[in-house]
């Protein structure tokens, strides 16, 4: 047994090593790296599951109610979780709460709700006997008080609603606008120093799949931007006078052409090469203090401070700066997409430090 868990650690410990831990949800070409990683693959899951037996044989071989009832339970919760998981999942993500809280608070709820289910309709029914091979009686593993261990983790689990709920993150005392420019400033480092930069993201909800784009800008207000869709690239770009386009979509002639009117002003305003919050008075941008919040940044709950923006041509956007880091986390605005008028969120991540600012790459 010993050696089987040592055997399992290694092996997991290798395959991180060899795919580290950021999942990859693309397929894996094929090759000596592929080949290696799925031979550890499979002797960490025997490894594991051989040795988790032999554990479970050696420390809980002796007769116990409460273990008994749960492994009962087990085939029914097995059946049973995935809808309940699911259903719950829809209901939760909305809620203000850090994701390590939400997925103890799933877990948790989806655990409790699997037992009670099992006891009242499953237990002492047909299904028990089908599932079982024989009905049990509708009674708890021993006297059905909160000193069993079995209650004491349902009391537990009843109470893990309420425990976690209070537990969530809380705005970050509001600041004068002025104070919190200044802190984005600082926190953001020597700007002038850095004369180019090139960012990667990705465009979803518009298409099915994620649509990669590629800005290269340059002081004072140079922009080229890549937009890849089906293997081609669209290229839009400023010299700083006139902004352009070669759009293999329009033509095939590899020409370029004037950037069409809906999407010129979204293009302009990324020429901005420090952004908004920079020097806004010299731009005529208009900022205002929009008060501390939690918002749902990349699925967590994040304590922000919020800006409104207004810029000359009378678009306007919110910019969420990080209670803790005071960097842009979030943007949301509403700006023209495919002929509509969309809803639009943009998160920002992955800050490095280049020059001694901090970017976003």
């Amino acid at each position: 047994m010993g050696t089987l868990l040592v055997m399992a650690i290694a092996a997991t410990a290798a395959c991180l090593a060899v795919g580290g831990v950021t999942p990859r949800l693309m397929p894996a070409a094929f090759g000596a790296p592929k080949l290696h990683f799925a031979a550890l693959y499979a002797v960490g899951v025997w490894s594991w599951t051989c040795g988790l037996i032999g554990l479970g044989l050696r420390f809980l071989a002796g007769a116990s109610p409460t273990r008994r009832y749960l492994a009962d339970a087990s085939y029914w919760i097995y059946l049973a979780h995935l809808p309940l998981l699911l259903g719950l999942q829809l209901l939760m993500r909305g809620w203000l709460l850090p994701w390590p809280l939400k997925f103890v608070l799933l877990l948790g709820v989806t655990m409790l709700l699997l037992l009670l289910s099992y006891h009242w309709l499953v237990r002492s029914t047909f299904v028990g006997a089908l599932l079982n091979g024989r009905r049990y009686p509708r009674a708890w593993p021993t006297t059905p008080t909160t000193r069993t261990p079995l209650m004491r983790a349902l009391a537990l689990l009843a109470l893990l609603p309420a425990a976690l709920g209070a537990q969530g993150p809380v705005p970050p005392a509001a600041m004068p606008l002025a104070t919190l420019l200044a802190r984005y400033a600082t926190a953001s480092g020597s700007l002038e120093k850095v004369q180019n930069r090139r960012v990667a993201m990705k465009v979803t909800g518009i298409l099915p799949e994620a649509i990669p784009v590629v800005s290269e800008a340059m002081r004072p207000n140079l922009l080229r931007k890549d937009v890849t869709l089906a293997g081609a690239v669209q290229i839009t770009a400023t010299d700083g006078t006139k902004p352009w386009r070669v759009d293999p979509f329009a033509s095939r002639d590899g020409k370029a052409t004037d950037v069409p009117a809906a999407e010129l002003a979204d293009f302009l305003e990324e020429t901005d090469f420090d952004g908004p919050l920079i020097g806004a008075a010299a731009k005529h941008v208009v900022l205002e203090y929009a008060g501390p919040k939690v918002v749902q940044v990349r699925g967590t709950a994040t304590p922000v401070h919020a800006v409104n923006v207004r810029w000359p041509n009378g678009r306007t956007a919110t910019v969420h700066l990080d209670a803790r880091s005071y960097l842009e986390v979030l943007r949301t605005q509403r700006r023209p997409v495919m002929g509509r008028d969309a809803s639009m969120s943009i998160t920002s991540s992955d800050y490095r430090v280049v020059q001694g600012s901090r970017c976003r790459t």
